[in-house]
C-alpha cells in the first residue's frame, strides 16, 4: 500500500545537488568525490571496513559531509537492511573522528532501527484494517460502460461510498503524520550529534 516513490538514496542525492549549487566550490569538489564512494557502499561493492580506509585520511569536514549524506538517505520507507548499513557506515566514519561518539551514534540508530520497524508494523495492520473496511463497504453493481469499438455493455463495477473513502484517507494521513513527527526528531538527533543543522 505504500507507495514508494524514490529510494532513499535517490532522496538524498538529489537533496545534496541541491545543497551543491548553494555551496561553495570546495564544497562541491568534496561532495563529488564523497558521492561515488557512499554510492559504492549503499550498493555494497564496498563494506564499512573498505569505507572507513576511503575516508582514513580525510579531514574531519568530508566525514561530517559523507555522515550528512548517509543520514539523508534515510527515510520512513528505509527498510531494515538499509537502516543497519547506514549504521555500519556512521559508526566507520564516527571511529576516524578526532572525538568519536560511537555509543550516542549507536543509541540513535537504534532508535531509528526500532522506529522503522513500529512503521512498518502500523503500515501492515493499517492496510489489513483498511483492507477490511473496503471489503465491508464496497457495493457492486451493473453499470453502462462503453468499449473500444462505441458498443455499451453491462459491466460490474465494484465502488466505494464517500465515507468510508475519506476514512481510508484519513487514517493514513493521520498514520504518517505520526511517524513523520517522529522521524524528523531522529533525523535532528543525527545531525546534532555530528554536530550538523538538519
Amino acid at each position: 500500500m505504500s507507495d514508494k516513490i524514490k529510494s532513499a538514496y535517490e532522496i538524498a542525492m538529489e537533496r545534496a545537488d541541491r545543497l551543491q549549487d548553494e555551496g561553495n566550490a570546495e564544497n562541491l569538489e568534496r561532495q563529488d568525490q564523497i558521492k561515488p564512494i557512499l554510492s559504492k557502499f549503499f550498493q555494497g561493492k564496498i563494506d564499512a571496513e573498505e569505507l572507513w580506509g576511503e575516508f582514513e585520511d580525510k579531514e574531519e569536514s568530508w566525514l561530517l559531509e559523507a555522515q550528512r549524506l548517509m543520514i539523508d538517505s534515510l527515510g520512513l520507507n528505509s527498510n531494515l537492511q538499509e537502516v543497519e548499513l547506514r549504521k555500519e557506515g556512521l559508526l566507520a566514519l564516527e571511529n576516524l573522528k578526532e572525538k568519536p561518539d560511537v555509543s550516542s551514534m549507536e543509541k540513535i540508530m537504534a532508535d531509528v532501527k526500532k522506529m522503522v520497524e513500529q512503521y512498518n508494523a502500523e503500515q501492515e495492520k493499517l492496510r489489513e484494517r483498511l483492507e477490511r473496511m473496503i471489503r465491508n463497504n464496497t457495493s457492486r453493481e451493473m453499470r453502462p460502460m462503453q468499449t473500444e469499438d462505441g458498443r455499451t455493455v453491462m459491466q460490474m463495477v465494484e465502488s466505494m461510498d464517500e465515507d468510508t473513502r475519506r476514512q481510508v484517507i484519513k487514517s493514513r494521513q493521520e498514520m504518517e503524520k505520526k511517524f513523520q513527527q517522529h522521524w524528523e526528531s531522529l533525523k535532528e538527533q543525527l545531525f546534532a550529534r555530528i554536530g550538523l543543522e538538519a
